[in-house]
């Protein structure tokens, strides 16, 4: 009976000993290496999501800024590229990126970015530009990317 108490105090001196020391030496070293590959998996992902999001917001003020270009020169009756803007309004000339780069999106947003027709093999974000046909306003999609 008495072998038996020794064993018992034994174990919780031990584990009494055991919690005063801390971790040990491995348990730190795998800690740190799962922490080293998190942050190797993680960082690249966030980088890359910190791109996306400038590029959606640019493509935002964007559409934002050619909506107001419409909106100008509906409001003068001078939607066939002779308002202020200078863009034809008609749909298939809308996303030319030549009949936006005079206008005063390039001041507005500076000159860094490409505006294409969707499907044009661009890896940016599509906006809706609005257009023109026959006396109907309607919309179109255009590609919008960063110049590489």
């Amino acid at each position: 009976m008495k072998y038996r108490n020794l064993k018992t105090l034994s174990a919780r001196q031990l584990i009494r000993e055991r919690k005063e020391r801390g971790f040990t030496l491995i348990e730190l070293v795998i800690v740190l290496a799962v922490l080293g590959v998190l942050a190797a998996i993680g960082i690249p992902q966030l980088t890359g999501l910190q791109d996306q999001a400038e590029l959606q917001g640019a493509a935002t003020n964007a559409a934002s800024e050619i909506g107001n270009l419409f909106a100008q020169d509906l409001a003068v009756d001078e939607l066939d590229g002779s308002g202020d803007s200078g863009v034809d309004w008609g749909a298939s000339e809308v996303c030319d990126e030549e009949e936006l780069s005079d206008s005063d999106i390039i001041a507005a947003l500076g000159s860094d970015f490409t505006i294409s027709a969707t499907g044009a093999g661009s890896d940016g974000v599509e906006i809706t530009v609005p257009t023109i046909d026959d006396g109907e306003i309607g919309q179109t999609t255009c590609d919008f990317d960063f110049v590489d």
